[in-house]
């Protein structure tokens, strides 16, 4: 069976830097697509031609489809996602995701294709280089203040370390975090879970990590997820900013998708009423990003005095200023995802027959 390659991608220099090395591991069952925007569609043109990609634009895409579908490929992540999935399904094909600041660590797509004839429904791929996420870097920002409150580290190298970190790079690594779960930018899906199950269509930027967490409830089983599954080499570019930028739209968003879950968990002699459910899953969310670690080296070491010695007070300090209560999203708004959620699951197999 094919392969469908997926780069969403509205950088034209990055997707030409990733696609490059990505395809010397075609094969004559490899084909490619590309998803984009109509600020970036045109530029993306030629190399969409050279390589015979399916070339999309979102924005075209979502005006084709009927209204009763629209909602299924809605939001940046999990609706752009479902975009490649429908495709993938149109070409008969698996899908596997790779981001456009990737490039692959031996043959990653050799892998996935052993792995989906062995019969893998979802496959975990793996991160080198920059391969930790959100949670570790808060933890390493935490832990680079207390070391140079201790002495252990230099003015000069903290605040060195402290930059590339807000600016969303972690500490390189030569081997995948032990423990790593689905990050959207190596995932690879067998066409028969994609044509059963699709992601959570938002503009919450959990879409990957809650495929991997519902998924045995859609396809009856697990992901994949070995230390020896496909890698590619995670090519961060440092972006001002960048830690912070996204931080509350991804701990609101897990709070959601925990929420989903719950519903899909849903005990009938439960007397948990909503407000619980959304209070335990942002003090769980806060615990998973290390914000509780945070709040407990400040009472510690009082670690945000220096913070402001290095030059990071306003950084920090929205860090400090998180709290369970600043990440719960209201009753409304999770009865929304939820709903939208379930009307996706309930029309997925109805819309790609369009």
């Amino acid at each position: 069976m094919a392969t469908l390659v997926c780069f969403i991608s509205n950088n034209p220099e990055n997707l030409e830097l990733s696609l490059y090395p990505h395809s010397s591991h075609f094969t004559t069952d490899t084909k490619a697509l590309i998803l984009d925007t109509k600020a970036t569609h045109e530029k993306n043109a030629g190399i969409a031609k050279e390589f015979g990609a399916t070339h999309v634009c979102e924005e075209d895409f979502r005006e084709s489809m009927k209204d009763e579908f629209k909602p299924l490929f809605q939001g940046r992540y999990g609706g752009n996602r479902n975009i490649c999935l429908y495709h993938a399904f149109k070409e008969n094909a698996h899908a596997v995701f790779f981001d456009d600041d990737t490039t692959p660590f031996e043959n990653p797509l050799e892998k996935y294709d052993k792995l989906f004839a062995e019969g893998k429904k979802i496959v975990v791929g793996k991160y080198l280089r920059h391969a930790t996420g959100t949670q570790q870097i808060i933890k390493e920002i935490t832990n680079t203040i207390a070391d140079y409150a201790d002495g252990g580290m230099g003015k000069e190298k903290a605040q060195e370390k402290l930059s590339e970190l807000f600016a969303g790079i972690p500490k390189e690594s030569e081997t995948p975090p032990k423990g790593m779960g689905m990050v959207g930018g190596n995932m690879g899906i067998h066409y028969e879970a994609l044509r059963q199950y699709c992601f959570f269509p938002s503009d919450y930027r959990v879409e990957d990590g809650t495929y991997a967490t519902l998924a045995k409830e859609f396809i009856g089983e697990e992901p994949f997820n070995s230390e020896d599954n496909p890698a590619v080499f995670h090519n961060k570019r440092p972006r001002q900013n960048a830690l912070l930028e996204n931080l509350e739209n991804e701990l609101k968003g897990n709070v959601i998708a925990l929420c989903v879950k719950d519903t899909l968990d849903e005990n009938e002699l439960s007397m948990d009423s909503l407000e619980d459910k959304i209070n335990r899953n942002a003090a769980l969310v806060f615990k998973a990003f290390n914000l509780d670690y945070v709040q407990y080296k400040q009472r510690q070491k009082s670690v945000f005095e220096k913070a402001k010695e290095l030059g990071f007070e306003k950084e920090f300090s929205f860090l400090l200023s998180l709290a369970e209560k600043t990440l719960a999203p209201s009753e409304e708004e999770v009865k929304r995802k939820t709903a939208l959620f379930q009307y996706a699951q309930e029309n997925w197999g109805k819309a790609l027959e369009e």
